[in-house]
């Protein structure tokens, strides 16, 4: 990478160097997200045929106009490209873990909002990157806030394909074996993320705490040193 430009990304007013260089990943994440929205998001909307069946597949059965999936879906990718801008803009201004905090809740109120409007089908492709970001950026228990607010997201999506299965054919069919298998392989990523955040911070106080020791072992021997010169 160019370094003058990963001398700009780092150039945050934040407290330590650990959060610097995760800001400077994060902008360059919320970079390739919004492009992502941009430029390979809206092909969905030209491949008609597969994608309106796709988008309206559980309200487009209910209600009288048959791409309010497709709707929804459009307006909040728009919604999170202007997260992304808002975001990027906080951490340049030093805001970092507010900026992360903010990115992560709106993701996941857009993507609750795009499960009950498209269904499960949307699959859960998000959720390892919210995971991994979560986890380093903002800690162990943020890893696991967002890890429920994902399972949450995904069972209000098989709750909408379980409304349309009992609009159209009389009977619900919830798939509590795609929950389980959602649930065991997320919680498999975040307790693998959970132990590696673990060990990372325990090594940092490890290695602080020894810095501690021998700032206050190096204070004393000079103390040492000045009294022996003054005798």
């Amino acid at each position: 990478m160019n370094n003058r430009l990963w001398r700009w990304l780092s150039d945050i007013p934040v407290g330590n160097d650990i959060e610097r260089r995760n800001g400077a990943f994060f902008q360059l994440f919320l970079v390739y997200f919004f492009v992502n929205i941009f430029t390979e998001e809206p092909q969905k909307y030209w491949n008609s045929e597969i994608q309106q069946a796709y988008l309206a597949k559980v309200w487009g059965a209910v209600l009288p106009w048959p791409r309010v999936g497709m709707a929804i879906d459009f307006a909040t990718d728009i919604l999170m490209g202007i997260v992304c801008i808002v975001t990027f803009l906080m951490v340049r201004r030093g805001n970092f873990r507010g900026a992360v905090r903010l990115f992560l809740g709106m993701l996941l109120g857009l993507l609750a909002l795009n499960y009950a409007s498209t269904g499960s089908t949307m699959g859960t492709h998000f959720a390892s990157l919210m995971l991994i970001a979560a986890a380093l950026m903002l800690g162990r228990r943020a890893l696991w806030i967002v890890y429920g607010a994902i399972m949450l997201n995904f069972t209000i999506g098989l709750a909408a394909d379980s409304f349309a299965n009992f609009y159209r054919e009389g009977k619900l069919g919830f798939e509590w074996r795609s929950v389980v298998a959602v649930a065991v392989n997320q919680f498999v990523v975040a307790a693998l993320l959970d132990q590696t955040v673990k060990a990372i911070r325990d090594s940092l106080a490890q290695a602080e705490s020894r810095g501690d020791r021998l700032a206050a072992d190096l204070g004393v021997a000079n103390g040492r040193g000045g009294s022996m010169r003054v005798s």
